[in-house]
Formats: structure tokens, C-alpha cells, sequence
């Protein structure tokens, strides 16, 4: 008897589930149109000597991209993600710079199935070309924050700086041509725990760089700090990083967020309490709270919520004098 069922990793959406991803569809279309945005399409099937020529994924990627021949004897391959299609499209087009757009369309991985983990999924990719700016970036991430918060979604946003991990694997001893695999098990702390990373690490790196890295990393994260990072000596590539995320954290944009709205990791290091005396616990825990008031001040005053905000307007004020009056 023939299987009807799709193939396996594969799903059929019925009218009522379907109308729902539309929807869905429609509310970020409307938002990335928002921040000026344009939509691109590309084919399913590339060439697979594109798909293949550069990928940041390692050999696991490869592995799982769907390939085949047509009639005329031509290797082409299914894309895996939105990426190489739009590094293709700006390498063979004459585009104006700086090129926003965003593609919302299915890729495919003949990767192993699991819960929540299909062979056939969308993605959804949003990418602006010819802008270096973190200021950029920051508007990235208040096109995410909208796009959640349109959804009626809540989430918080997590920023992370590709040189800063760089510096840091440069700095633990990892060599080069071992980094971009050292992140990828690196990304995964959150899923597979520190001993399932400390696993992979040790095949690639062996036991004693392993376990080095792993407590950089884990240290880093805990602390959160710029200032931590910046007295470790982690070389030119970064020390950009941290330069690229210390303007990311002043522009205009990430000011205006809502703390609870973006995570400000390595942003602000507090100083440590153990082995301080209680008095010295008490003034630091004060300042803390002093921080957080000025920055709340300041969010209200860019959000238009904060009377002083008129004034600075009417009057030509300073904001730093505005932002310390008294209410």
C-alpha cells in the first residue's frame, strides 16, 4: 500500500495552521517594511558550487545539503539557508548601497530529525550590505525587539561580537585554523551543558586547552564585563571587538531600549562583593541603583515619556544637566 504521509521531516499545513503562519508572515513583512527593509526572492536550487565555496557552518553543513544532477549533467543543490543566495545576488548585480533586505522562505538540511528539528523549515533573515557601523546593529536589534513585540511575543536580545570571541580564543591559545569549530561547540553551552561542550572541545583541542577555554568563556560570561575583558590583553583583532561594542552600547537606539528589553551582556561590569566589608557592599549596591535610575531617566527622556524632555527642546538645555535634575 503506498505511504501518503510527505516525506520524512517534512509537514503538511492545513487551512486554519496555515492562515496562522500567514499571519505571522504578514506582522513581520509590515515591520521590517517599517525600518526600510525590501523584500528579496531566490530560487530553491543554486548552484552547488556556490553552495559549497564558502560556509561558516564546517563540514556539517555540506553533509546535510540536498544535491543533485538536472538533465544537462549540472551539479545544483538545494539551499540550506539565506545567506549564500544573497551573497550570490550582490555579487552578480550592480545594487546601491547600503542594501537592506529581508527573505522569509524555506531551506533544507538532511540533518538528523528530532523534536522541533525538520529537514524542510523557514527561515527568516533580515541583512543590511555596505553599512560597518554597530549603529547598524543596533538597529537590528530594535527591528528584533519590534518584531517580537509585534508578535505579542516577550524576549530578550542577546548581543555578541564575532572579533571579541576571536580575541578571546586567541587569547586562551586556540589556533586559527580551530576557532570558527571552537564556536560552534561554544554555542551550544546553552543546549548541551558545560560537560557536553567540554566533551566536543577536548576532541578538537585536547583536554588542557579545553578545559582553559571553557572556563575563559564561562568566566566572561558571569562577569559581563567590558572593563573585565579590556585589562586581558586580547590583541588587535579583540580589542576591536570590544571598541565595535562599546559604540554599539552608546548609540542613540540601544539607549532608548527598555532594560528589560535587550540583555546589555559585557556591558557595565559591576565590581565584586566577596571581600568587601559591609559598608563597602552598601555603597556599591547604591551606586547600582543610582546607575539604573539614570538609565531609566534617560530611556523615558529619548521615548518622549519625560517632561524634562520639552524643555530641552524649548530651551536648548544640556541633556547631561536635564538628566541630573532633580524631580
Amino acid at each position: 500500500m503506498t505511504d501518503l504521509s510527505p516525506p520524512r521531516g517534512s509537514r503538511d499545513f492545513l487551512p486554519q495552521e496555515k492562515i496562522l503562519r500567514n499571519s505571522i508572515v504578514d506582522t513581520l513583512r509590515k515591520t521590517f517594511e517599517k525600518y526600510g527593509f525590501n523584500p528579496l526572492e531566490t530560487p530553491a536550487l543554486e548552484n552547488f558550487d556556490v553552495l559549497s565555496s564558502k560556509y561558516a557552518g564546517g563540514d556539517e553543513i555540506l553533509k546535510e545539503t540536498y544535491s543533485l544532477e538536472d538533465q544537462g549533467k549540472r551539479k545544483l543543490g538545494l539551499r540550506y539557508d539565506l545567506t549564500v543566495p544573497l551573497s550570490r545576488v550582490f555579487a552578480s548585480q550592480k545594487l546601491a548601497l547600503p542594501f537592506k533586505r529581508y527573505q522569509i522562505a524555506s531551506v533544507w538540511r538532511d540533518g538528523p530529525i528530532k523534536a522541533g528539528r525538520y529537514r524542510e523549515f523557514t527561515q527568516c533573515d533580515v541583512d543590511v550590505i555596505g553599512v560597518a557601523s554597530p549603529k547598524q546593529e543596533a538597529e537590528l536589534m530594535a527591528l528584533t525587539r519590534d518584531s517580537f513585540k509585534a508578535l505579542g511575543l516577550k524576549a530578550v536580545v542577546k548581543v555578541n561580537s564575532r572579533k571579541l570571541l576571536n580575541g578571546l580564543l586567541d587569547f586562551a591559545g586556540v589556533p586559527e585554523s580551530k576557532r570558527i569549530a571552537a564556536i560552534l561547540e561554544l554555542d551550544k553551552l546553552e543546549k548541551a551543558g558545560n560537560p557536553g561542550v567540554l566533551a566536543e572541545l577536548e576532541k578538537l583541542l585536547g583536554k588542557s586547552e579545553a578545559k582553559t577555554v571553557l572556563e575563559l568563556f564561562v568566566e566572561v560570561e558571569r562577569e559581563k564585563s567590558l572593563r573585565v575583558i579590556e585589562g586581558m590583553g586580547l590583541g588587535k583583532e579583540g580589542a576591536e571587538g570590544i571598541k565595535e561594542l562599546n559604540e554599539f552600547f552608546e548609540s542613540r537606539i540601544v539607549l532608548a531600549f527598555p532594560r528589560a528589553g535587550v540583555e546589555l551582556l559585557y556591558r557595565n561590569g559591576f565590581r565584586s562583593l566577596s571581600g568587601c566589608r559591609r559598608g563597602q557592599r552598601d555603597q556599591i549596591l547604591a551606586g547600582r541603583r543610582r546607575a539604573l535610575r539614570r538609565h531609566d531617566r534617560k530611556v523615558r527622556f529619548l521615548q518622549g515619556k519625560d517632561s524634562c524632555r520639552r524643555n530641552f527642546f524649548r530651551f536648548g538645555r544640556d541633556f547631561r544637566n536635564i538628566e541630573g535634575k532633580k524631580r
